[in-house]
């Protein structure tokens, strides 16, 4: 089963979460292929449940936004997606995606890359969808060691197919994975791109828990701290007292996708 963007589902296991700190291009090792056959049917059900699941040969969605869909496949967070009309914002569906006669060990050579273009391609063919990248200057976040240092050591294991992390809306459990893994949980909890400075490069395992939907942490401030809620430590607050960590407001340069062009979808 592939693994799920964690600013999609907030509540999910996510598997083997150890990319490289400056991640690279990688380069194909098969052809990216095309699924063969795709349903794609509006979803009226009241249900606030949605379910993305990959395997080698099938992805299904159900219950999805669009937008859903568009940050999975080009791998970038909801709220720097613009351009979408109201009706793409509001309308769910759900889908479902097959390789006839897949050659399953070729499949499972496919990088995640190549994953997330086989969704932007039943996009582009169904929703006739057209987008392009802007780079926008907005505030982010900076992850440094604070002065004391880190309290979190490298882990016993040192190979990254053995890294993971288990997450919620208010607390975390990492492996084995690199810093980037907790950039990937912060950036999704806090709708901020976080920017590792730590300098810290081996595997680590590392235990965070927090108070979910801290006014403070919600509306971006300096540092996330609260005074009159008693209900647990905002993230920004854990994150120095577990961990040794610090994030420090800043302002960079950000990639954010523009819709262009978008349709209904097609009739299957």
């Amino acid at each position: 089963m592939r693994s799920i963007r964690p600013h999609l589902l907030p509540l999910l296991l996510l598997p083997l979460l150890a990319p490289a700190q400056t991640p690279q291009p990688l380069q194909p090792t098969v052809p990216t292929p095309v699924y063969d056959v795709v349903s794609i049917v509006p979803n009226n059900s009241d249900s606030g449940n949605m379910s993305f699941e990959g395997h080698d040969a099938t992805f299904t969605a159900t219950n999805v936004r669009f937008k859903n869909l568009l940050s999975n496949a080009f791998d970038v967070r909801e709220d720097l997606i613009s351009g979408l009309p109201g009706w793409a914002e509001s309308a769910r569906y759900d889908l479902k995606a097959k390789i006839v006669d897949p050659d399953l060990p070729t499949l499972k050579k496919l990088t995640e890359e190549q994953r997330d273009a086989m969704l932007a391609g039943i996009l582009t063919d169904r929703f006739h969808l057209k987008v392009h990248t802007e780079s926008k200057q907005l505030p982010i976040y900076n992850l440094v060691v604070t002065p004391h240092g880190p309290k979190f050591k490298p882990s016993a294991d040192q190979d990254p197919k053995h890294g993971g992390m288990r997450a919620s809306d208010h607390d975390a459990d990492i492996e084995a994975s690199r810093i980037s893994a907790l950039l990937v949980l912060l950036a999704g909890s806090l709708h901020r791109t976080v920017i590792d400075q730590t300098h810290l490069t081996a595997l680590y395992d590392m235990h965070l828990t927090w108070a979910p939907d801290r006014p403070a942490a919600a509306a971006g401030l300096d540092d996330g701290r609260n005074p009159a809620a008693d209900t647990g430590p905002s993230l920004f607050s854990a994150l120095e007292d577990q961990l040794g960590l610090k994030l420090v407001p800043a302002k960079g340069p950000v990639t954010t996708l523009v819709v262009d062009h978008i349709e209904p979808p097609t009739p299957n």
